[in-house]
């Protein structure tokens, strides 16, 4: 036989077991069985979130945007300055009449925020809350974790509520307007 058939052959034998060995030597393999468990809760913040009311304010502007409303009815902007304000129009016997609503924030325990009347006025005069937040209430789509309150002037946002994802809830743990000082807490949900 010619020295290159049997140098082919050889070749061609010793990929053929390597290949072999290979496939079995993979196969082989012991078959394990991972599980990942959450860690518990431990009521601690995963991260904190701190922004500025110029930042804040760009981010209310984008979540209006997505509230379902008739904007023919009743339209309005949010703007933190030392107050939330809020300014608009509603629709009244067919003419648009300029709202703006001052409110001052509060922080409570569980991390949510509480909107209570400073200043209410329609056009240039000033009008008690509960007819500007019940006209709000009764024509705005608004998710359920924002609760008008227009019998005690004020808005609650329920922010233990709100998911921003599977396993995570945000709480508030400062909204010093004045000294521009914003500071949300990221919570994990499981536990």
């Amino acid at each position: 036989m010619n020295r290159w058939k049997v140098a082919f052959f050889s070749l061609a034998a010793l990929i053929c077991f390597v290949i072999i060995v290979v496939v079995i030597l993979l196969s082989k393999g012991q078959e394990h069985h991972f599980t990942i468990e959450p860690p518990e809760f431990d009521g601690e913040p995963i991260f904190f979130i701190e922004t500025s009311k110029k930042r804040f304010n760009q981010f209310i502007q984008s979540q209006l945007e997505t509230i379902k409303r008739d904007r023919d009815k009743l339209d309005f902007t949010v703007e933190l300055t030392d107050f939330v304000n809020v300014h608009g129009y509603m629709t009244i016997f067919s003419k648009k009449v300029r709202f703006q609503m001052q409110l001052t924030p509060y922080v409570q325990e569980n991390g949510n925020l509480l909107l209570s009347q400073h200043a209410f006025y329609i056009g240039d005069l000033p009008i008690p809350s509960k007819y500007v937040l019940t006209f709000i209430r009764s024509n705005l789509n608004l998710p359920s974790w924002i609760v008008v309150k227009p019998e005690n002037g004020t808005i609650l946002i329920r922010l233990n509520e709100l998911e921003i994802s599977e396993n995570l809830h945000m709480k508030i743990s400062s909204f010093d307007l004045k000294n521009d000082e914003l500071l949300f807490e990221i919570m994990a949900a499981y536990k």
